[in-house]
């Protein structure tokens, strides 16, 4: 399009041009103009924007700077995301904030990223341009709730991933649980969640348990005896040489019941001896908690994947098991990709064989799954087990 067309209205509130249009970010601007135009554009209160489409519409690649402005523009209390649908089908609606009473812009209040100026309305816009409905959010856009109250758990893995603190998940869950139930009038929750971490450390310290996060709970099976892993000679050979360099991916491939699961349960010892921290997810787990996480966080999920898989060594057990959606296949994507990167030691079983992978799979995953440094052992004529 070389030339500027007649113009084709899209109503935007005047406080962004004249308070917010120096302040926002590149992407954050942009993210917020597509918002703009997909609701006030089109009246309506709220529409459905999904990563793809704010990719497409703003220009900007990376994943993580779409949600990174995204969750810059909910902390300004400028925008809000919802995720409605069942499990595997979300959808994500965004709105704008708005706050009816009029600003004063002569002298603006000092930016500070969590007492914002409101958006207001033009006169028109409270005139009624706007359809009404019962998803309209009352007034209040932009009013800071009380210090205690806007730590949420998104702030903390924010936070966590920022400071490049060790904290693991269940050590993160358990000091906000303790935060808040507090009746306690907290004026820098970060440094109390932090408190609450160390003082458990040194209680664990103190009662002589290892230094280790080991998380096993999980696992279906109890540990088993290495020397009861059961699988072809050929394939035990290869399964000990990945323990003495363990690096990249072991991927067991083989029909339900040769001993996939078994053989994780069977690699626990060695990897409570050689690793500081390992966890066992199962793949319908691990998709359970991360939905958990958008729900609770507001979508920003990829900080909390990568902290669910961030440990030493990894095992993701059946993986393709619980269908293969383009949601389900995303996360997959995600996890295969940050622990490809990290080339941190990951022990990945399924149920598809080699090819079953690569025609299942977008090539971007497969790629990674059966790359040549990966171990991969297919077994497709082995007995089931659970029936012998």
């Amino acid at each position: 399009m070389s030339k500027v067309p007649a113009p084709n209205y899209t109503q935007c509130p005047n406080v962004i041009f004249d308070y917010w249009l120096p302040i926002l970010g590149f992407a954050e601007l942009k993210i917020f103009m597509v918002i703009i135009r997909k609701t006030f554009g089109w009246h309506k209160i709220k529409d459905r924007i999904s990563l793809s489409q704010l990719q497409k519409l703003t220009g900007i690649s990376g994943k993580h700077h779409i949600l990174k402005a995204i969750q810059d523009l909910e902390e300004r209390k400028l925008i809000k995301k919802e995720i409605e649908g069942i499990f595997g089908e979300e959808n994500t609606y965004y709105s704008l904030i708005i706050n009816e009473e009029p600003v004063t812009l002569s002298n603006p209040p000092p930016v500070t990223q969590s007492n914002p100026p409101p958006v207001t309305l033009s006169d028109s816009q409270k005139k009624g341009s706007l359809k009404k409905n019962n998803n309209v959010v009352g007034n209040g856009g932009n009013i800071p709730l009380p210090l205690e109250q806007q730590f949420t758990k998104s702030d903390l893995y924010f936070s966590c991933s920022k400071l490049k603190k060790d904290w693991s998940p269940e050590e993160m869950e358990s000091a906000y649980e303790k935060y808040s139930i507090s009746n306690q009038i907290i004026s820098d929750p970060l440094k109390y969640i932090e408190g609450i971490i160390n003082k458990t450390r040194i209680n664990s310290q103190n009662n002589n348990k290892k230094d280790k996060i080991c998380t096993t709970t999980d696992l279906p099976q109890k540990k088993k005896p290495l020397s009861q892993i059961r699988a072809p000679e050929w394939a035990q050979m290869k399964t000990t040489e990945f323990m003495e360099k363990p690096k990249n991916f072991l991927i067991y491939c083989g029909n339900p019941g040769i001993g996939k699961t078994f053989l994780c349960s069977c690699l626990i010892d060695w990897a409570i001896t050689n690793f500081r921290s390992f966890r066992y997810w199962n793949e319908s787990e691990l998709l359970k908690k991360v939905r958990s996480s958008i729900e609770d966080f507001k979508g920003d999920y990829l900080e909390t994947l990568k902290y669910l898989i961030d440990d030493d060594l990894i095992f993701l057990d059946d993986i393709g098991s619980t269908g293969l959606n383009e949601w389900r296949k995303e996360i997959i994507f995600d996890a295969v990709d940050e622990r490809y990167c990290s080339m941190k030691p990951t022990i990945i079983t399924t149920n598809f064989s080699m090819k079953e992978l690569e025609k299942n799979f977008p090539e971007r995953v497969s790629s990674r799954l059966l790359a040549k440094e990966n171990t991969i052992i297919e077994i497709l004529d082995g007995t089931d087990l659970r029936r012998n």
